[in-house]
């Protein structure tokens, strides 16, 4: 390698004082100054492993895998790293490498990396400080792939500070662990990831810049909680900060910028705080929440992006004192709420954007103090269900310097132009009357019976939206200058009538889901489509109206979905609308009224008006084209077209205005305006008056709908015009007057200022000009306390370059305002005669005092037992009241018409304050009182025994339970007969026989009183025990002998208390409660069954005893026949019965009955031949058949028996037969042989 210059000796010393020094003095790597000549560069592996020294130079980009033998443990604190050093520098804690720095280090020891570039993937294998000697010379490279550097479990407490780190797939990995610290990186170029934390918590992100990582994320956390991002630089990367699933995080003083996609992402996260941060050029948004919770975004400054605030499906967010402008692109949101719900946006600045503040699908939030400025289109709220309406929006926010209005659930109010309303919400309100406006947007959610008139919407994303407005009216409107015009849905039994909706990017008006809504003498004009109707909208009347210059279709049926019918559009002006007049694909709708009436007039119909009748086939001319018109888009036709149209409309004049108000002698002014007409202009004319009798009328030269008059003025002075204009129907228009000035000296004029202001300083503004040049202008003011006595006129200052304005500041109070002006020559402008300009300026907050009646509380204890009624008195000293409002408890901020009772029971606290004219709101103040007008409600219960004849028969135990839902019960009382009222403390008990009846009642602490309750009872004790009886039910054989089991029932009455239990026992064995019929089932000569029952007051019967006897086994019998003679044979049975006993036993020959025995020994003589049997009976009626005996002469003695177990045959056998016969021939032979 080549040789290091001066400085290795100083490293060498510096090499044997690692040495010799202590730990704690080897660590101060601060110490050490090392200046290198260039070094070369050397290979390094990329195992993960452990990464070791190649002796391949660097410039030969080959990687090549060595292995070296483990370092042995350290203890002395520091690891240096250097790639380039002779090779005496080398040993254990000298190294070529960082992997080879961290495998040599031991726990807790500082691997430091002189400056150089290290081509490696490094896996901190243990807790080690890696710091760098230089933040930009230390780089870290990996080659294109795999982690830069890599922490993973179970290592923890890793720090790294002061590297490049570059060209991996991941620059930083950190993989469940925690405790780690990243300090004063550069991370750039990695192909996904800048710093990755993946399961990993407690961490500390700062001072670092993280930036083209161009194809994924700049710093991303998965599954990783309590980290913190501090003080970093996030910038051109396809995401910047981005956590998915992570908690309690802190992303603090961080600018997010120049994303392709996202600034700063949290995805299902929540607790998560992100502060004082900037995200701004990204082509997306600038700080999303989406599906997250509970997440609180403070002090941030968003700007220049595609969306500024967007919380997509998040809720019980907090964003506050954030500012969201300049959002530009396809989006252009400065605050979005899409799907949110039970946010809070408090205290921010929404300003220059396409949309301001924008809700949708979004409930429960709530809106404070927020100011929504300058944008294309201020403040949305969309309501696709009604419950997309229920947020809480007070009028601390404001569109456009002018309070926004959301009001819900009211009745009976009437907001005119003595309100200063910015923004109209109405939810679920009745009978609401709006009237003289000229506002931002309104929502009518679920109004009806009410009446809008007379009022300017506009710069809203829908001028007027409607959904579930009902039996309504609409009247005499101008909705201009929005993105949608008049959005009317889910509507029915509404009425709008002489609007005019122009000049909307979109529809002027769409009917959607609607019912027997009509629209006449209405106006639409300048929009892309006129009216549009879709969905399911039926039965809608469209008639009387000018339909002219929209950009798409005059009419337009939905082309995808419609499914309404019968609405009917006729005796409309469709003119100059540049698709089509009308498009209807659909057979369900009607284009004309019955003749002669008539359809629609169309400035595209080329049909002749020859005929007449209603098959316009009869000769003459009826006004009616003798051709139908057909509509657009499929086979619906207008059947009887107006050939001339319907005007008693005249033209519209609009946007007049002088260029420059003020102007030199001789110099240009051009006056303009826009002049349309529902059917064609005529002629627009300008009539201009001046000083010394100047008057001139000149006709307007035409372009387009814009009309100018630009000529010059020799004669200083004020001068006034006005426009008239006449439409090719005489229909004549004239505009208001409008003035301009000119001059030969210097001229200014203050620019008009609001009514008023509230805040100091506030600026005033003026227009200058002079042919050779202003010099400087001076601003002049008085001033008045009251409105009346003024001041003299007093300098305020003067500006010496344009723009000219002044940051004016006073007390609150009248102003009035003139300049004056100075071109370069000195020459000075004439003081007006007039003021140029005024304001009020009132700092001052109203104040409120709400009275109570009753004045104090009519109850006790600070209760009202009455509803209390909140009567609201506000005074402002200056610009005046301009509306009261109040909250009852947790409710929505309503508006103050008239006093309010609140009539529920319980603890109560209404809020109120007040606004006044110049926009100052008052803090809420608050009065609590309680109120209890229900008296408590007192139940008995009588605890005893209720006999068969309805009266007590035992003690009477009286409960009392009292409960009072509002104050509390204070004390019960009652009485029994004519006794004393007595305070019920407790349960007590009547004993004495008779009749009673009970008092009783409760009052609570409030004093409400309950009416007295009672209760009649009959007490007399039961003295009589019950009696009880039994039934056996069983198969009864002989001699009371049961032959089955025997089934016994207990059967016990008592004639007043009633039976309580009953108990029995059998024989010898234990008392058992009887709970229904029981079987005795063993045979035995002898059962017992003893039984008494007991009543409900404890008085015992006596036992009664009963026996029975149960045989249900039969007998045996063995039936034997032996031979005692020649023809003699004795039949004997021998038999059994352990039970009842043998009562007699049967004897038969061949099935006759031969006699019977009823002592024992059972025999029968027998002097026949046949077959024998018996049968046995015991003493209980059961008997037993023996089996059958054939026998004959040859029998031999003592040879035959049979038992009861043998099968009982009535004869012998065959074989028996054979072998009888066979022993008869045998005996015959052998007769016969003698």
């Amino acid at each position: 390698m080549k040789q290091k210059n001066m400085w290795t000796a100083i490293v060498a010393v510096a090499v044997v004082l690692a040495f010799v020094m202590p730990v704690t003095a080897s660590a101060n790597v601060g110490t050490i100054k090392v200046t290198s000549s260039s070094k070369n560069a050397v290979d390094i592996n990329n195992n993960i492993g452990g990464t070791m020294v190649s002796d391949t130079p660097r410039e030969d980009s080959i990687l090549t895998e060595k292995t070296v033998a483990p370092a042995v443990p350290l203890t002395r604190g520091t690891v240096y790293v250097d790639d380039n050093q002779l090779p005496a520098w080398y040993d254990a804690t000298h190294v070529h490498t960082i992997q080879e720095g961290v495998t040599n280090a031991t726990v807790g020891d500082t691997v430091y990396v002189y400056n150089g570039t290290y081509f490696e993937h490094v896996t901190v294998t243990k807790q080690v400080d890696l710091i760098g000697e230089s933040r930009n010379n230390v780089i870290v490279n990996g080659s294109g792939s795999g982690n830069v550097f890599y922490i993973t479990t179970p290592v923890t407490g890793v720090s790294i500070s002061t590297f490049t780190i570059t060209n991996g797939l991941y620059g930083i990995n950190i993989t469940g662990s925690s405790n780690n610290t990243i300090t004063n990186c550069d991370v750039h170029h990695n192909v996904g990831y800048g710093i990755y934390l993946d399961n990993s918590a407690d961490n500390e992100i700062t001072n670092c810049n993280v930036y083209d990582q161009n194809t994924k994320y700049g710093i991303y956390l998965s599954w990783s909680n309590n980290n913190s991002i501090t003080n970093c630089n996030v910038y051109n990367n396809n995401y910047g900060i981005y956590l998915e699933w992570s908690n309690n995080n802190d992303i603090i003083n961080c600018n997010a910028d120049n994303h392709k996609n996202g600034g700063i992402r949290l995805i299902s996260s929540s607790d998560n705080i992100i502060v004082n941060c900037t995200a701004y050029n990204t082509i997306t948004y600038g700080i999303l929440l989406q599906s997250s919770s509970h997440n609180t975004v403070t002090n941030c400054d968003l700007y220049n992006n595609g969306l500024g605030m967007y919380l997509n499906g998040a809720s019980y967010n907090t964003v506050t004192n954030c500012s969201a402008y300049n959002s530009s692109g396809s989006s252009r949101y400065g605050i979005y709420l899409n799907g949110a719900s039970y946010n809070t946006i408090t205290n921010c600045d929404v300003y220059n954007n396409l949309y301001g503040l924008y809700l949708t699908s979004a409930t429960g939030n709530t809106l404070r103090d927020n100011t929504i400025y300058d944008n294309a289109w201020n403040f949305v709220v969309s309501v696709s269900v009604l419950s997309d309406a229920d947020n809480d929006i007070d009028t601390s926010n404001t569109v456009n310097g002018k309070p926004i209005y959301y009001l819900r659930g009211l009745s009976n109010q009437t907001y005119d132009e003595t309100f200063n309303i910015g923004f109209l919400g109405l939810v679920s309100c009745t009978n609401i009357t709006v009237r003289n406006l000229d506002i931002y947007g309104i929502v009518l959610a679920n109004v009806t019976h009410s009446t809008i008139s007379n009022v300017n919407t506009h710069n809203a994303r829908f001028g007027i939206t409607a959904p579930w407005l009902s039996n309504s009216s609409i009247t005499n409107c101008n909705v201009y200058d929005n993105d949608y015009g008049m959005a009317i849905t889910y509507a029915y039994n509404n009425v709008i009538t002489n609007c005019s909706t122009y000049d909307n990017r979109n529809y002027g008006m769409n009917i959607g889901a609607s019912f027997y809504n009509n629209v006449t003498n209405c106006s639409t004009y300048n929009n892309s489509n006129g009216y549009s109707l879709s969905s399911t909208s039926s039965y809608n009347r469209i008639t009387d109206c000018s339909i002219f210059n929209n950009r798409g279709y005059g009419i337009q049926f939905s082309m995808i979905g419609f499914t309404g019918k019968s609405n009917r559009i006729y005796h409309n002006n469709f003119v100059n609308i540049v698709a089509k007049n009308a498009h209807d694909k659909y057979t369900v709708n009607f284009w004309n009224d019955s003749y002669p009436s008539g359809g629609n007039y169309w400035g595209d119909y080329t049909g002749v008006d020859i005929y007449s009748g209603p098959g316009q086939n009869i000769s003459g001319s009826d006004g009616i084209g003798d051709t139908p018109f057909s509509i657009t888009g499929g086979t619906r036709k207008d059947y009887y077209p107006l050939m001339n149209p319907l005007d008693t409309a005249p033209p519209i004049i609009t946007k007049v205005k002088a260029i420059p108000q003020l102007q030199a002698s001789s110099a240009y002014v051009n006056i303009t305006c826009n002049v349309i007409d529902n059917i064609m202009v005529d002629d627009v004319k300008v009539n201009i008056s001046g000083p010394y009798g100047f008057n001139i009328e000149a006709l307007m030269t035409k372009s387009g709908s814009l009309y100018y008059c630009n000529q010059t003025y020799a004669l200083a002075g004020a001068y006034q015009y006005f426009i008239w204009a006449n439409d090719t129907h005489g229909n004549i228009a004239v505009s208001n007057n409008y003035t301009f000035s000119i001059s030969d000296l210097p001229i200014s004029a203050v620019n008009p200022l609001p009514t008023w202001e509230m805040t100091v300083p506030f600026t005033v503004t003026a227009t200058a000009y002079d042919s050779d040049g202003v010099n400087n202008v001076t601003l002049y003011y008085n001033y008045s306390s009251d409105g009346i006595s003024w001041t003299g006129w007093t300098l305020y200052g003067v500006d010496l370059a344009a723009p000219w304005s002044w940051s004016f500041t006073g007390a609150d109070g009248y102003y009035r305002f003139y300049s004056i002006a100075v071109d370069i020559y000195g020459i000075t402008e004439n003081p007006p005669g007039t003021a140029d300009a005024s304001t009020g300026l009132d700092t001052t907050k109203p104040v409120t005092i709400a009275t109570l009646t009753p004045l104090t509380p009519d109850g006790q204890q600070g209760w009202y037992i009455t509803p209390v009624t909140v009567t609201l008195s506000a005074t402002d000293g200056l610009s005046g009241v301009a509306s009261k409002w109040y909250k009852i408890d947790a409710s929505a901020w309503n508006i103050y018409t008239a006093p309010v009772t609140v009539s529920s029971n319980g603890n109560h606290t209404v809020q109120y304050r007040s606004l006044d004219n110049a926009g100052n709101q008052e803090n809420a103040s608050s009065i609590a009182f309680k109120v209890d007008t229900i008296a408590p409600a007192t139940t008995r219960t009588l605890q005893g025994l209720i006999g068969s004849q309805g009266w007590y028969v035992t003690n009477v135990t009286i409960t009392l339970s009292a409960s009072d839902a509002t104050s509390g019960v204070n004390y019960t009382k009652y009485k029994l007969n004519t006794g004393s009222w007595m305070v019920y403390t407790g349960s007590f008990v009547v004993t004495t026989d008779g009749n009673y009846t009970l008092y009783y009642y409760s009052v609570d602490f409030a004093g409400n009183t309950e009416a007295t309750k009672q209760v009649a009872f009959r007490i007399q004790h039961d003295v009589v025990p019950p009696v009880t009886t039994h039934h056996l039910d069983g198969t009864m054989g002989q001699n009371n002998w049961f032959i089955n089991a025997v089934t016994v029932t207990l059967s016990a009455v008592d004639d007043s208390a009633g039976v309580a239990s009953t108990t029995y026992k059998l024989n010898a064995g234990t008392w058992t409660p009887y709970t229904g019929a029981f079987l005795i089932t063993g045979d035995a000569a002898a059962h017992s069954l003893s039984y008494y029952s007991v009543d409900k007051v404890g008085n015992t019967e006596s036992v009664k005893e009963a026996t029975l006897k149960i045989d249900q086994t039969k007998p045996t019998i063995t039936l034997t026949v032996n031979k005692t003679g020649l023809m003699k044979w004795l039949l004997t049975a021998t038999v059994s019965d352990e039970t009842s006993g043998i009562a007699k036993v049967e004897f038969y020959l061949d099935g006759i009955l031969l006699g019977n025995k009823t002592e024992s020994p059972y025999e029968w003589n027998c002097t026949q031949t046949g077959t024998a049997q018996a049968i046995v009976y015991d003493n209980a009626g059961n008997s037993k058949v023996s089996d059958a005996i054939p026998f004959s002469v040859d029998l031999e003695l003592n040879s035959k028996s049979a038992t009861n177990n043998q099968v009982v045959s009535g004869s012998q056998s065959q074989n028996q037969i054979m072998g009888s016969t066979s022993t008869l021939l045998r005996s015959f032979c052998r007769l016969f042989n003698r």
